[in-house]
């Protein structure tokens, strides 16, 4: 059966090996035998099969790591998404859409182990026997790409997960990127650095895939994106408790746990990474952490993201939750929202519909402002409107909208001089912290009554009939 044929929740996958499992079964997974060096050949693999939508990958040789595999690409096509999450092709952005705007969570259920707790190193530890791969051609020394961060207040309030970057600083000492105002991690670790203390840290590598979707979810203030899962799937999420920091809830799930402490003064130089806008970033000076401990199963599998240019799977991931946040936030502002879609580089371009019946003068330029103050479209420099009669994922749809309702002389509105992200190259200020950029509004929409000639004369498109839809439901074209 394919993703697509079924829209009603399924059991979820509870590690990775079920996950492996499920994409073998639906032959969305090539698994290699082929030898792969770290060095750019994991990256370039990742990369075109991205750009290909090609299948995940499982790599059974690498070089000089005989015991080790690598795993990429789970979730780079919608197909896979939707396997992820057991929905239809058609239903799984609206079924975490709907999880995410009504606050759905479910605390999970803490088990008293975990098969990663079964080999455990500390004292002399060196995370290079790790296959960590490298990304771009200039980095160097490597970074953990797919590491999901487990912190939490020093009061014990509140636990945040979230995907983070971590460069190789020693054999047992990285840094981090952590943005104290943007990000849940920065205003944590910014806690505890204030009262001069060292941060506890849980990196986990290798999970079931809906756990890194929820690692990504922009959630609100003091919520533990975790609890999302129960919701997503409709059971409840098995953690454990750290056996470094107990104050932890760590996935049963996971294949490496990686634990230390955030030094609240020591600081090391960082960078270049490829980044999410497709280029290299900077070199930063960034909070240093001290690697106390290594968890893993004993058969362990490494899990890696590429990143840089789109499309990616990191891309992909986050442009499902963030759009789902920004339809939450902004629908209860501005209730016509129909649709929300990201089109590219985490929400720099984004498609929002609006219920066609519902439109007024003026409701577009609300629904700018409100998107623009949001928190989860604080992003945005490009957002288009369409109508709900278009579908914001079709770039036909879109193109043929540009060429057909828009007039750039009246559907085109700038705001100069907003906030703008660091790591954005086409800003005017890229090294002395956040510059300022525009934000650009395409109103696609319908012109309102009166219409002119050409609009009263109606859409040209075919009746549907029965027979027809019989004819496209062989082959498969349904909808």
């Amino acid at each position: 059966m394919k993703a697509d044929e079924n829209p009603k929740l399924a059991t979820p996958c509870h590690d990775l090996r079920d996950w492996l499992a499920l994409l073998e079964q639906h032959r969305e997974l090539h698994v290699n035998h082929a030898p792969v060096d770290l060095r750019n050949d994991i990256a370039f693999v990742s990369q075109q099969v991205a750009d290909r939508s090609g299948p995940a990958v499982l790599h059974n040789a690498i070089t000089d790591y005989p015991a080790w595999r690598v795993f990429h690409d789970g979730m780079t096509t919608p197909t896979r998404m939707a396997l992820a999450l057991g929905r239809s092709l058609d239903d799984y952005p609206r079924h975490v859409f709907d999880v995410v705007a009504d606050n759905r969570r479910v605390e999970p259920e803490i088990v008293d182990s975990a098969p990663f707790q079964e080999l455990v190193m500390r004292g002399d530890i060196d995370l290079t026997a790790l296959p960590i791969p490298t990304t771009s051609a200039f980095e160097n020394p490597p970074y953990i790409t797919a590491g999901i961060s487990h912190v939490r207040t020093p009061d014990g309030r509140w636990q945040n997960i979230a995907i983070r970057r971590y460069q190789l600083q020693g054999p047992d000492r990285l840094s981090v990127l952590a943005m104290k105002v943007a990000q849940h991690e920065g205003q944590i670790l910014g806690e505890w650095f204030a009262r001069g203390e060292p941060a506890p840290v849980a990196i986990v590598i290798g999970a079931d895939p809906l756990y890194y979707l929820c690692a990504q979810m922009p959630a609100p203030d003091g919520v533990a994106e975790y609890e999302y899962w129960g919701a997503l799937t409709g059971q409840k999420l098995k953690m454990v408790r750290s056996r470094q920091f107990p104050q932890l809830l760590l996935p049963a799930s996971a294949e490496i746990v990686i634990e230390g402490y955030y030094h609240p003064t020591e600081r090391l130089l960082e960078g270049p990474f490829s980044e999410f806008p497709g280029f290299h970033s900077g070199l930063f000076y960034l909070p240093q952490l001290d690697v106390v401990s290594v968890s893993m199963r004993p058969d362990a599998i490494y899990q890696y993201m590429y990143m840089g240019r789109e499309p990616t799977e990191g891309h992909n991931v986050d442009h499902l939750v963030y759009a789902a946040n920004i339809y939450s936030q902004v629908r209860a502002l501005v209730p016509e929202v129909a649709d929300v879609a990201v089109l590219g580089t985490e929400g720099f371009t984004t498609v929002i519909t609006i219920r066609k019946a519902q439109n007024r003068a003026g409701l577009v330029r609300q629904l700018a402002m409100a998107t623009r103050g949001s928190r989860a479209g604080r992003l945005i420099k490009n957002l288009i409107v369409v109508d709900d009669d278009l579908d914001p994922r079709n770039m036909n749809d879109l193109i043929w909208a540009l060429s057909v309702r828009f007039q750039g002389s009246r559907d085109l509105f700038v705001v100069e001089g907003l906030p703008g992200c660091f790591l954005d190259p086409s800003e005017q200020s890229t090294s002395g912290g956040v510059g300022q950029t525009s934000f650009t509004v395409f109103d696609l929409t319908e012109p309102l009554a009166p219409h002119n000639d050409g609009y009263t004369r109606g859409l040209a498109v075919p009746r549907q009939t029965e027979q027809a839809q019989a004819v496209l439901r062989s082959m498969g074209l349904a909808r």
